[in-house]
């Protein structure tokens, strides 16, 4: 993912996103939350080209509304990319998730087997 542009304006970046979407790029907001959740303290969004090969495009597209993008996505390959990037997520969470259970167990295992040595001798 590279940066595209930065703003304070929650609607100036979704408005930005959505046409890119429309060209067929696809693009990334970050720093969503921090706006929903309505804090004062706010950053800024982050509008991302998720992919590199698509970073030269969706600049001259911001720059130039009118630029003809090299290698648009269809709507359908955008979707399978987002629900894919979904189910990578829930894996990594999932596998840390066992790793930490994991961790939790042989620290008990290994408290309980301390107790019953230092209680016999």
């Amino acid at each position: 993912m590279k940066l595209l542009t930065t703003s304070k304006d929650q609607h100036y970046i979704a408005e930005k996103a959505a046409f890119l979407r429309s060209k067929g790029i696809l693009t990334h907001t970050s720093n969503q939350s921090t706006f929903n959740v309505g804090s004062q303290a706010r950053g800024e969004l982050g509008l991302w080209s998720v992919l590199e090969s698509q970073y030269d495009d969706a600049a001259a597209c911001l720059f130039k509304p009118g630029h003809s993008v090299s290698y648009p996505l269809s709507e359908e390959e955008m979707q399978a990319l987002e629900v894919s990037s979904v189910n990578e997520l829930k894996s990594v969470v999932g596998s840390i998730t066992n790793k930490l259970g994991l961790a939790i167990v042989v620290l008990i295992v290994l408290g309980v087997l301390v107790y019953a040595f230092s209680a016999h001798t």
